[in-house]
């Protein structure tokens, strides 16, 4: 019985220890899929999309063949990038390509819409 007390403190430690949350944007009660956030102090990042559940997506653009026109076109080509802004994305996660980014999942962003948010709370 001695034994279980300090393995339940650890599995409790680590719960604790995983449960905390990153500083950044909060969410309110507004409808969006992700926060727009500057990650470009950290090597090989620049902006990234977090979730809401805090998963943060890096966003790559893999059909570019160099000569216009582009077979897909690329919802991200003017979108603009501004820290904290909340948007609505679809998006799918690019499996076997690599980034250079220390952060995040490699995704494709499908669709993006900015979201309004009323920030009186």
């Amino acid at each position: 019985m001695k034994m279980y007390k300090p393995f339940a403190l650890i599995v409790s430690a680590l719960i604790l220890a995983a449960c905390h949350s990153e500083p950044g944007i909060e969410p309110n009660n507004c409808s969006y899929d992700a926060v727009v956030e500057d990650h470009t102090g950290l090597d090989g990042c620049g902006f990234l999309f977090r979730l809401k559940n805090g998963e943060y997506l890096y966003p790559v653009w893999p059909y570019f063949c160099g000569t216009p026109p582009q077979a897909v076109e690329n919802p991200l080509e003017d979108f603009e990038y501004v820290n904290g802004k909340r948007v609505r994305i679809e998006f799918e996660y690019l499996e076997g390509f690599a980034n250079v980014c220390m952060k995040g999942s490699t995704v494709i962003i499908n669709s993006v819409e900015d979201v309004q948010c009323d920030q009186e709370e």
